[in-house]
């Protein structure tokens, strides 16, 4: 598969590959800026420069520091981008979301309350000075009627920072720490982490599950996810989750009324 890409600044194209990767062959970068590699068909490839053909470069695939540089004098210097490279994840991503990819779930609840979940990657935060600084955004907004708000719904705006491998998918809570909360194991596993809210949660993956939502039929990975020291009667959450693909399911127990069925989301569509 031939990739051409639009590049501003003119380098020049080496080859590079992630330890996971199969080689990348750069093919050209001419004079307008365009670099052309070839790469595996459903690869995921990102492009990466640096200053300085040194090999302890620092490969960077963001442009941060050079944005909002402070004037002290009359003269100033940056590194800028001199060399490209391109890096590419042939193993295939546990989840692989790009800006602009949508999720839209169906909500309903045992009160017969009905509501959409629309979840959308709207972009990608760049923060060079933290140990964990380059993620994607998601944006989790709930769609109702508000004369007749569900019960105990979250709030909209809910932005969370991801970033996957080829066996998990990670959260980072302050930029100090990342956490699984997928991951792709043998069935039985279970793990902890604490949330970018400072909560407790013990993961497992109970089975796997084929199943039927509006959007279609999945093959998923089911997982319990119990929230530590809670002194609600169902401390938990079911998700199908389907590797690659995303959260197809949601049993959503964690509810004020503990004697009431749960919050049912399941896909309506992707795009």
């Amino acid at each position: 598969m031939k990739t051409k890409l639009q590049l501003i600044v003119i380098g020049v194209a080496m080859l590079a590959g992630t330890t996971n990767a199969q080689q990348v062959q750069i093919d050209s970068l001419d004079s307008n800026g365009e670099l052309t590699w070839t790469a595996p068909s459903g690869s995921v490839c990102s492009v990466e420069w640096t200053d300085d053909l040194v090999p302890s470069a620092d490969w960077r695939q963001d442009w941060g520091e050079l944005k909002n540089i402070s004037c002290t004098n009359d003269t100033q210097t940056a590194q800028v981008p001199m060399f490209f490279r391109v890096t590419c994840w042939t193993n295939g991503l546990f989840w692989n979301v790009e800006t602009g990819n949508r999720a839209t779930l169906s909500a309903t609840n045992a009160f017969g309350q009905c509501w959409t979940q629309n979840v959308e990657v709207v972009g990608t935060l760049e923060v060079p000075a933290l140990p964990y600084n380059s993620y994607l955004l998601s944006k989790t907004e709930n769609i109702y009627d508000e004369l007749n708000p569900p019960v105990d719904i979250s709030g909209n705006s809910l932005v969370r920072y991801r970033r996957s491998t080829d066996t998990a998918v990670l959260e980072v809570a302050d930029f100090e720490r990342e956490y699984i909360i997928y991951t792709n194991a043998p069935i039985g596993t279970t793990w902890a982490y604490e949330d970018y809210n400072g909560n407790t949660w013990s993961a497992t993956i109970e089975t796997n599950e084929t199943i039927s939502v509006p959007a279609g039929t999945f093959s998923c990975q089911r997982y319990r996810k119990t929230l530590v020291g809670s002194m609600h009667p169902k401390p938990w959450i079911d998700i199908w989750f389907e590797p690659k693909g995303g959260v197809r399911k949601v049993h959503f127990y964690l509810l004020s009324n503990p004697a009431a069925a749960p919050s049912v989301y399941e896909l309506l569509s992707t795009e």
